[in-house]
């Protein structure tokens, strides 16, 4: 073994090329066959910066849980399908059928526990209800044909601030409420139709229009003391226009406008039904469309 002076360095070896080679490992210069002394040659794991490891995470997380909301949506879906069936809306003329589109607020489980619609002005009595139809049947609007005719272009055309609740023939269509949310089937009974008069409301004659149109007034009962239904039947569709509320009897199936797919049908309005779904779809918010969000 000799030893061998380069660029100022002794190196100890068995000939100058050995020592020529352990020179240029002390640079870090690749040597064919052998490896350097740097972290690199020796094989060191590079560690991943903090922001890599926070990614790759995250981005497992989003696919497990995009799996898992898969899994539970068949779920529901099949759920729903299995004890909830789909009630098949066909809107046919003179099958007494309208739906009315309603905003987030008027959902379902409320109306089973309110029975029903009731105008936001509270529910009025008999006596009152009358003095409603006595405005719209009056001189001082023109007649009846008038003041629903203007009502059905807007619904801020109501000088008299009827308590009025409005359905059309039209199912799946949300017009006629604002950010429509629901839809509810309401199929109306046979009822009396009645003829208006000054006596039947308790007012003059005098008082009342001739213009009545299209209008017709159908309830439940004769004696509009003793009506638990109350509805005005007017324009070419018709357009049903209950007065003060539609009980929850007349409604016959729901449905969301939007959300999942299998929340677009209808299906029965019974309290079964629309407590059974609600509960499955809390049970299971963390996965699926809740039925509050759009």
């Amino acid at each position: 073994m000799g030893k061998f002076l380069i660029e100022g360095k002794w190196y100890f070896a068995d000939s100058l090329d050995k020592a020529k080679e352990q020179h240029q490992q002390a640079k870090g210069i690749p040597v064919a066959g052998k490896v350097t002394n740097t972290n690199q040659a020796n094989a060191l794991p590079k560690a991943k910066p903090q922001w890599q490891i926070d990614r790759e995470r995250m981005d497992n997380e989003r696919t497990l849980k995009a799996q898992k909301t898969i899994e539970v949506r068949e779920f529901i879906t099949k759920e729903v399908a299995k004890f909830y069936p789909i009630i098949n809306i066909d809107k046919q003329p003179g099958d007494n059928m309208f739906f009315r589109a309603c905003s987030l607020f008027q959902q379902p489980w409320d109306l089973i526990k309110s029975d029903g619609f009731t105008h936001r002005s509270g529910n009025h009595d008999q006596t009152k209800l009358k003095a409603f139809l006595a405005e719209i049947y009056s001189k001082k609007h023109n007649g009846a044909r008038n003041y629903m005719a203007n009502y059905r272009v807007a619904a801020q055309n109501n000088p008299a601030n009827c308590p009025f609740i409005s359905a059309g023939i039209k199912p799946k269509d949300g017009a006629g409420a604002a950010s429509s949310h629901w839809q509810y089937a309401i199929q109306v009974p046979k009822l009396i139709e009645m003829k208006v008069t000054g006596a039947l409301l308790g007012v003059s004659d005098d008082t009342l229009s001739d213009d009545i149109g299209d209008v017709r007034l159908l309830v439940d009962n004769e004696n509009l003391d003793s009506a638990n239904v109350m509805l005005l039947l007017h324009g070419p569709l018709p357009e049903a226009t209950f007065l003060n509320r539609c009980p929850a009897s007349l409604i016959t199936a729901w449905t969301r406008l939007g959300g999942d797919r299998w929340m677009q049908e209808f299906r029965r309005f019974d309290a079964h039904t629309v407590m059974g779904i609600k509960k499955l779809v809390d049970d299971h918010k963390e996965w699926v469309l809740s039925f509050e969000a759009k």
